[in-house]
C-alpha cells in the first residue's frame, strides 16, 4: 500500500493499534534498528505449495524445490492471525502454490475481513468456478491477480504447462461479470509476464484487458537463472529484461539500495509455519523458526533475524539471497 492509501485504511477500520504499529515499524526502518519495535503490518501466508500446472522456472512447478508438501488449515491460519490480526494492515495469501487449491481459502478471507485486514491473492485462474467465484465475492476478498501470459492456447502452453486459456479467459470474465452484478469492490488484476514468445502480444493482451473489464494490467518481467532457461525464455527486447547480457552472463540491472524495507514491513509465513524473510527465499534456506512452535514475535526479532538485518544494513549484496534481488529492478508496469 502507498502511505495515504496506508493511512486511509488504518482511518477505515478505526485502529489505533494499527496505527501505532505502523508508527513503530516506520520509525524502526528510518532509524534502522535491527529490533523492530511493532509487528510487521503486511504478511505474505502461503495456504499451500501444491499446485496445477509445472511452470518450469517456478520451484514449484519446475520441481527444483524439495520442501515437503502439504496445506495450511483453518485451525493453523488462526494460530497464526491470533497473535498477528490487531497489527496487520494487508495479507497476501499466495507463495509457491495455487491458493484455490485450499479448500479454507475463503474462510481465511472472511476471517480477514472481519478483523479489518485486507486480503490479497494471485491465482493462476485455473478455479475461477461459478461456485468459487460466488464464494470469492462472498468472502469479501478486495484484490486479486490473475496470470495470463499469453493471447491464445497456443502462447499460453509454452510456459504455463498443463494451462487452459479458455478455462482461465471464462473464469476471469465470470468473475468480472458477477463483481459487476453485485457492485464488489474487489480489485481484479491481469499479470502477463513478458518473454520471448509472448513478447510480440502486448498489444494483444492490452485489448483483451478492455474487453474483460479487469481494472488493471501488471506487465512484469521474468526471473531467471538457468541457462537452458534463458535461451528459451528471456525476451528479446531489453525493455521488458530484469538483466543485461555481458559476455553470455546475466548482469542484475536494478540499483544497488542500501538496506530492505521488506525486512522490517512484511515476513512470508509458508504453509508448514516456517517463517523466512523473502519470498525468494523459495528452499527456506533463511528459516528463521516456526510459528507453531514459537511465538511470532520471538521469531521477528530473535537471533537470526536481527543478525539478518544487521547483515542487510551493512553488506546486503554479500548475501546470496540479496545479491541478484529484483526487488529494486523495474519488475512491473502497471496499466489501467
Amino acid at each position: 500500500m502507498g502511505k495515504l492509501k496506508t493511512l486511509l485504511f488504518m482511518l477505515k477500520y478505526n485502529s489505533f493499534k494499527k496505527f501505532v504499529n505502523f508508527l513503530k515499524v516506520r520509525t524502526s526502518l528510518a532509524f534502522g534498528f535491527s529490533k523492530v519495535l511493532g509487528y510487521p503490518y503486511n504478511l505474505i501466508i502461503e495456504p499451500t505449495n501444491f499446485c496445477n500446472l509445472n511452470c518450469p522456472i517456478c520451484p514449484t512447478g519446475g520441481g527444483s524445490s524439495k520442501r515437503q508438501k502439504g496445506y495450511l488449515s483453518l485451525e493453523n491460519y488462526k494460530k497464526i492471525m491470533g497473535e498477528l490480526k490487531d497489527y496487520l494492515l494487508s495479507v497476501y495469501l499466495t507463495n509457491y502454490g495455487e491458493p484455490l487449491l485450499n479448500k479454507d481459502l475463503f474462510n481465511m478471507i472472511s476471517y480477514n475481513k472481519v478483523n479489518g485486514v485486507k486480503t490479497v491473492i494471485a491465482t493462476n485462474g485455473h478455479f475461477l468456478t461459478k461456485s468459487n467465484v460466488k464464494k470469492i465475492l462472498d468472502s469479501g476478498l478486495e484484490d486479486i491477480t490473475v496470470a495470463l501470459d499469453g493471447i491464445d492456447q497456443k502462447t499460453l502452453v509454452k510456459y504455463r504447462k498443463n494451462a487452459n486459456f479458455k478455462t482461465v479467459y471464462n473464469g476471469i470474465k465470470h468473475l468480472v461479470s458477477e463483481r459487476n452484478k453485485v457492485h464488489s469492490n474487489l480489485k481484479i488484476h491481469l499479470q502477463f509476464i513478458v518473454m520471448k514468445h509472448n513478447e510480440d502480444q502486448i498489444d494483444n493482451m492490452r485489448e483483451i484487458v478492455k474487453k474483460l473489464g479487469v481494472d488493471s494490467l501488471y506487465i512484469k518481467t521474468l526471473w531467471v537463472k538457468e541457462k537452458k532457461h534463458i535461451d528459451l525464455y528471456l525476451p528479446h527486447n531489453k525493455i521488458y529484461r530484469r538483466y543485461l547480457i555481458e559476455g553470455g552472463n546475466l548482469i542484475w540491472k536494478g540499483s544497488h539500495k542500501k538496506g530492505c524495507s521488506k525486512l522490517w514491513t512484511e515476513s512470508v509465513i509458508n504453509w508448514n509455519g516456517n517463517v523466512v524473510p523473502c519470498c525468494y527465499d523459495f528452499y527456506e534456506n533463511l528459516a528463521m523458526g516456526n510459528v507453531f512452535e514459537n511465538s511470532f514475535m520471538n521469531i521477528w526479532n530473535g537471533e537470526k533475524y536481527i543478525q539478518l538485518r544487521k547483515n542487510v544494513l551493512n553488506s546486503k549484496y554479500s548475501l546470496l539471497i540479496c545479491k541478484d534481488c529484483p526487488g529494486d529492478a523495474e519488475l512491473s508496469l502497471e496499466e489501467k
